[in-house]
């Protein structure tokens, strides 16, 4: 018998961020393309890398909001980004944890 994996019944998983403009937001675990993005500034520790991931990981959100880089950057302090980037990387690591 052939198994069938449907991905659509997939649980998802959701960190739950409230912006300082408002908006609260259930942001999405990560693609690979923002796995690999994340620890680019991992490892450079570059303002850009982290404004580009903090862009990636906002926009990843459930409700569809869509900020620009200009907005993160209007929005977010320097230590707003880290504690953004350190949550996700902590909810991240949780899900890899969970056995379901």
């Amino acid at each position: 018998m052939m198994q069938f994996v449907d991905f659509n019944r997939k649980q998802k998983h959701y960190l739950h961020v409230k912006l300082q403009n408002g908006w609260v937001l259930d942001i999405e675990e990560p693609n690979l393309h923002t796995l690999e993005q994340l620890q680019k500034t991992a490892e450079t520790n570059a303002v850009d890398d982290l404004i580009i991931s903090t862009e990636m990981i906002v926009n990843r959100n459930k409700q569809k909001h869509k900020m620009k880089r200009s907005d993160i950057k209007e929005l977010f302090t320097y230590s707003d980004m880290k504690l953004l980037m350190e949550s996700y990387l902590q909810f991240v690591q949780t899900i890899q944890n969970d056995p379901n």
